[in-house]
């Protein structure tokens, strides 16, 4: 992989001033393009070895905004670089980007189906989607070769149907219908009050990564209006960041340990996990990560209970990390997941897979180190923590991530805890009341949240005067995953492992309803 260290600059330089370039603060590249020009910058693109990660969609009333998400982890400083252009809801027509990406075929067809843009050269005759069907909602029906597998998490009840093309057995293909747990949630967010409001709103998205939800949302929003937290501000953020990434692996491991008939490790860490959540119910009153989070400041977390969550957060890790450890380094469970739904090292930055799946590949990239927010690159935390990957690129390798990436976590909260003990700050609320956002303005955010890469993108009105938002686009790291696994994962293998190759991509299907 080349070092491109001048894209951005050649990138304007090739296509001129067909090119608005919108600055914005931080890590990311905006240019606004007549999309007449999209499956140019795409060869363009592809050319420089950069990937495209998403495709977004802002709904205006009389035009969609569609975002394209560029990244390259080799680009210095702007990693970033969101291409968007305009369609309009009469014509509803743009071309197709898969002859420079074929890994994007998914994301057009799922915009097929819930806006009815039509990608030129899409020639699949689309079906009819579950977003324009009545409220009351029936499980398609199964062909006679095909077979409709459940998924079911018990601890988070959600659920989703994956249809499999089978072959003796073998999954030659995959399809799916999404929106079985479609809320209306982003439509909410540009009607409601862009403060409070929001936020309770964006907490509701995913019940595993509420406070990264929250914190993506006010990092967006810190951004537009211009505003810097403190550094205490900074350190609490990362240590709720820290606690819900931990919550969120133990409970994969729960519900791994079920899946595969370990019971009594089941019930061991389930408990351990529950003391866990009741302590921070008593201790700090965070449960479930609600309403932790604001627009440019943070529950405190007050000094004499510092020491008593440093106590905790050891105890649970290594008592938990014990018992996990044991499971998944015996023979039994290392045959069941070794060389089990493996993702070829040539096939990871295609398929868009992120998070904790993307270091099982051996890529190593997170968002909290590649593109720093709160406080992980700061002297107090950095050395306390370094980027966990596995190479095996298999269901093993991502169990062994995630378990490893526990540690990590309480290396980080200890670190942040050591630092609140001899800060003296005093956290501000603040009132936003009367705040007037300036009109068209852009605000971006990226975070990792314990999935994988998770994208806000929000824009205010284009009207002078309002109040409020114009559009909010938020991608999940599920919906990478979902179509990493529909299109490089599940395919070639078998079905009676069909249940542990999907709870191995940890996903959470209320983020990809979105």
């Amino acid at each position: 992989m080349q070092i491109y260290t001048g894209l951005v600059r050649e990138f304007k330089n090739y296509f001129g001033t067909e090119l608005k370039d919108t600055p914005t603060r931080g890590f990311a590249n905006i240019f606004y393009i007549n999309k007449s020009r999209v499956r140019d910058i795409a060869f363009f693109f592809s050319e420089k070895s950069v990937n495209l990660k998403n495709i977004l969609i802002n709904d205006f009333k009389s035009n969609y905004e569609v975002i394209y998400e560029y990244f390259n982890e080799y680009i210095p400083d702007n990693q970033y670089l969101f291409v968007i252009t305009e369609v309009d809801k009469d014509s509803n027509e743009i071309d197709s980007v898969r002859v420079a990406y074929p890994q994007v075929e998914s994301y057009e067809d799922e915009i097929s189906k819930r806006y009815g843009i039509k990608f030129l050269y899409f020639k699949e005759e689309l079906e009819e989607s579950l977003y324009n069907l009545p409220v009351k909602l029936f499980p398609a029906h199964s062909a006679k070769n095909i077979l409709a597998q459940g998924v079911f998490n018990r601890i988070h009840h959600i659920n989703n149907y994956f249809h499999c093309n089978l072959e003796k057995n073998i999954i030659k293909s995959v399809n799916f219908k999404t929106g079985w747990l479609y809320r209306g949630i982003i439509p909410l967010l540009k009607y409601k009050n862009w403060g409070k409001e929001n936020l309770a709103l964006v907490e509701k998205i995913c019940s595993t990564s509420s406070f990264h939800h929250s914190l993506a949302y006010s990092l967006a929003m810190e951004s537009i209006i211009n505003i810097s937290v403190s550094n205490r501000v900074k350190m609490i953020r990362t240590i709720y960041c820290e606690l819900e990434r931990i919550t969120n692996h133990i409970f994969w491991f729960v519900n791994l340990m079920y899946l595969t008939y370990s019971f009594k490790e089941y019930h061991t860490l389930l408990k351990k996990v529950l003391y866990f959540l009741n302590f921070l119910e008593k201790e700090l009153g965070i449960r479930y990560f609600e309403e932790l989070n604001y627009i440019g400041y943070v529950k405190d977390i007050l000094w004499y209970s510092l020491e008593d969550l440093r106590e905790t957060v050891e105890e649970i890790y290594s008592s938990s990390f014990k018992n996990i450890y044991n499971s998944i380094y015996n023979s039994t469970l290392k045959k069941q997941f070794k060389g089990l739904s493996t993702l070829l090292e040539e096939n990871v930055l295609e398929s868009g897979i992120t998070g904790p799946n993307v270091r099982a590949s051996g890529h190593i990239y997170d968002v909290r180190y590649f593109s720093p927010y709160n406080s992980y690159l700061d002297e107090d935390i950095i050395d306390k923590w370094e980027v966990v990957t596995f190479n095996g690129g298999d269901a093993y390798s991502r169990i062994q991530v995630r378990l490893w990436e526990l540690k990590n976590s309480v290396s980080i909260i200890k670190g942040a805890i050591d630092y609140l003990k001899n800060d003296t700050t005093k956290i501000e609320v603040l009132d936003f009341a009367n705040i007037k956002l300036i009109a068209d303005k852009i605000g971006i955010s990226v975070v990792e949240a314990p999935q994988g890469e998770l994208v806000y993108i929000v824009k205010t009105s284009d009207l002078p005067g309002k109040n409020n938002l114009g559009s909010v686009s938020i991608q999940t790291p599920s919906m990478n995953n979902f179509f990493a696994l529909k299109n490089f994962i599940l395919p070639n293998c078998d079905i009676k492992d069909f249940p542990l190759i999907v709870h191995s991509m940890d996903l959470c299907f209320n983020c990809i309803d979105l």
